[in-house]
């Protein structure tokens, strides 16, 4: 059967599954019918990194049960089970695990620079996500994902709650991303962008690297050009030196390892 994207699904092997399902314990009526229908149907996204307690809100069903329903439905092999360590400054998944064992509650995100250390009911969080052998989804390739979709979707927990002005945090940081793009290797991209922030970020999300300008409150009165490249995972800047640095905040402290000062303006 075609999904709605255009994926196939094993019919065969979900209708084996589904029948391990409704066998592993007695369930409230239509629970597992519910969650075949959403397999069939569902966009990608929506079977990606599902949210049980998200999913039973959603439904309607009693939030330990959706709980059960996907701790099942992960033992019968339709859904598969990730451990993430989530930034709580910025939203991004610093690491994404198949087990508990790894875990670990001190972390430094690898977007932001923010210096984490966490609790299991703070920033770590355990989704769901559709198995490849049931029905196969384009983000089971994240390299065949747009940018935009591997860094606001792939990339970014979809928990992070809406700001105090009630704006989703993902619209927050798309305001903050004048550029979004793939770069081959040796290829040029030339931006111009005027600089008022107290500190802007280059990142690369394949290896983590990140570059941040601390801006002076000093404008330019010429274009300063800043000739950037990533070389084995780290930034140069022609003819500059970068430094670590350590900003302190009320909520967090960002461990920047590469800073470049720079004048405000262009």
């Amino acid at each position: 059967m075609s999904t709605a994207t255009g994926q196939t699904t094993d019919e065969a092997l979900l209708d084996v599954k589904l029948m391990a399902l409704e066998e592993a314990r007695s369930w409230s009526p239509r629970i597992v019918s519910k969650l075949e229908r959403m397999i069939r149907r569902a966009e990608d996204f929506d079977l990606f990194r599902i949210n049980p307690v998200r999913y039973a809100l959603d439904t309607g069903m009693d939030e330990d049960e959706a709980i059960a329903l996907f701790l099942h439905a992960t033992r019968a092999g339709i859904f598969e089970m990730e451990w993430q360590l989530v930034c709580p400054s910025c939203g991004h998944l610093v690491e994404s695990l198949r087990t508990m064992e790894k875990l670990h509650s001190h972390y430094v995100c690898n977007q932001c620079n923010a210096d984490i250390r966490a609790s299991l009911d703070d920033y770590i969080q355990v989704t769901f996500t559709v198995s490849p052998q049931i029905r196969e989804i384009r983000f089971h390739h994240p390299e065949s994902l747009s940018v935009e979709e591997l860094y606001f979707k792939y990339h970014m927990s979809r928990g992070i709650a809406p700001t105090e002005y009630g704006t989703v945090w993902v619209d927050v940081l798309k305001g903050f991303t004048p550029l979004l793009t793939y770069l081959e290797p040796g290829e040029k991209r030339t931006v111009e962008l005027e600089l008022h922030l107290p500190v802007v970020r280059v990142s690369d999300i394949t290896s983590g690297a990140v570059l941040a300008f601390g801006i002076s409150e000093e404008e330019s009165t010429v274009v300063q050009n800043v000739p950037v490249k990533l070389v084995d995972g780290k930034f140069q800047v022609e003819g500059r030196d970068t430094f670590p640095y350590e900003v302190e905040t009320p909520h967090f402290t960002f461990k920047l390892q590469q800073l470049l000062p720079v004048h405000g303006g262009h």
